[in-house]
């Protein structure tokens, strides 16, 4: 832990990501079709006096993908105030809530010491920002999600072989500094502030900056499942409607809210103690990408059994999307709620878990996890935007009958009963199920 860790308390908070002032979230697809990930966990914390605050937002990425982060208010700023941040790619402490940013080398608890990258600010009517590795005022490097093996091989280098398999290395003693290190990676820090004042603007040239990973620290990193960092482009992008800067801000000192974005593939997140209990959270499904949701013994059928547990815990459909518990990947979290609580193991209908994976889930993940599909598809992620409750639902029957075939056929997992009985499958038949009880006499 940091030096800053007695000046906060763990205050764990579950929030709607969506109502929050400041927002950072992951973007992929591009400007022709971007698409706005959902994290897989998502938590708030507080520094010891509540002045500062954090939320951290954990994102199942693809290796090799593109991506920007979009910086967010949730609205215009009243008049004659501006915001704006610094942003951290891979640097500071990802479990401390800082107070204030370091000025000529303090550090003090709750400071943040570490040097940002860069910095930006929201002009007049604006309330967002998106860019990637900045590099000067009109363009910058697109993020890419990258291999942390590979970044610890060449530090600062563009063309780097993915595929180039790690040399093995002799396993050595692990520093603090090595663990501190392996702690960064996968994270993108944007720490929100206040502008104070304005000056003359200046050249901020910059080179794309990468993890840089000893092979200690890289073994720790293979260890606890890190693997994926901000990787940058190998050419700069001109940003959208980037004008010449008339005046440049200067930000406070003063942190009122930092947003941690995290990313690791699904491999990695598998790796780490807390992938398992994140599973028992139905919300967590919507953030794995679709190749994740493909693997039927490890995912599928662990989605499918989450959703069920959900409603026969909460009754009801709403109730059920409803955040359990803040866990924090590579971070002992505990639960705010107790996610494995008891429930009486109620009898549900089927068609009440297939609509839940469908309200849940985007149109293909529904699919895939309803009724095994093997399309190839050649998409990557989730997509939500601009889903109408038509196109949400339209396969709503037929996934509930491609659910009801895989439960009962799973007669040692699930049982199934029939409420209107006119036959499996006949038109008009309604099912529920629950789980498999052995009773042992």
């Amino acid at each position: 832990m940091g030096a800053a860790e007695s000046h906060t308390a763990k205050k764990q908070v579950n929030v709607d990501e969506a109502k929050e002032f400041f927002s950072a979230k992951l973007v992929v697809g591009g400007d022709d079709k971007p698409e706005t990930l959902l994290p897989i966990s998502y938590w708030k914390e507080a520094s010891e006096d509540e002045e500062a605050t954090a939320t951290f937002a954990y994102y199942c990425a693809e290796p090799g993908v593109k991506f920007q982060v979009k910086c967010s208010l949730l609205r215009p700023p009243p008049d004659g105030v501006s915001y704006g941040a610094r942003v951290y790619v891979d640097r500071g402490e990802p479990d401390t809530v800082y107070t204030s940013a370091a000025v000529e080398g303090d550090a003090e608890d709750g400071v943040d010491t570490s040097v940002p990258d860069h910095y930006f600010w929201f002009g007049p009517g604006e309330t967002e920002y998106v860019r990637g590795f900045f590099a000067d005022t009109e363009s910058s490097w697109p993020f890419q999600f990258g291999s942390a093996a590979a970044a610890r091989r060449s530090l600062g280098s563009h063309n780097v072989d993915e595929d180039e398999p790690e040399p093995k290395r002799a396993r050595s003693s692990v520093s603090s500094a090595d663990v501190r290190l392996a702690k960064e990676i996968g994270c993108v820090r944007v720490q929100f502030c206040k502008v104070v004042k304005w000056m003359k603007p200046l050249r901020h040239a910059a080179t794309p900056r990468r993890a840089s990973l000893p092979g200690s620290a890289a073994e720790l990193c293979d260890r606890k499942g890190a693997r994926v960092v901000a990787k940058a482009g190998t050419a700069t992008v001109k940003d959208q409607e980037a004008a010449t800067v008339e005046k440049e801000a200067v930000l406070s000192e003063k942190i009122l809210h930092e947003c941690r974005v995290f990313f690791n593939d699904f491999g990695g997140y598998r790796a780490q103690a807390t992938m398992g209990a994140a599973m028992l959270e139905p919300l967590t499904f919507r953030g794995l990408p679709l190749s994740a949701l493909r693997q039927p013994d490890v995912v599928r059928r662990r989605c499918i059994e989450t959703f069920l547990r959900a409603l026969q815990r909460d009754g009801s459909e709403k109730a059920a999307q409803t955040r359990l518990s803040g866990w924090g990947f590579g971070l002992a979290r505990a639960s705010t709620r107790g996610a494995t609580e008891d429930t009486d193991n109620a009898k549900v209908a089927v068609k009440r878990v297939a609509k839940f994976a469908c309200e849940i889930l985007s149109p293909a993940a529904a699919k895939i996890v309803c009724a095994g599909s093997t399309d190839a598809d050649e998409a990557l992620y989730q997509t939500f935007a601009g889903l109408t409750d038509k196109e949400r639902f339209a396969d709503l029957e037929s996934h509930t009958t491609a659910l009801g075939e895989y439960l009962v056929n799973r007669p040692d997992l699930y049982e199934v009963t029939a409420t209107k009985s006119k036959g499996w499958l006949s038109k008009g038949t309604e099912y529920s199920v629950s789980f498999a009880e052995l009773v042992i006499e």
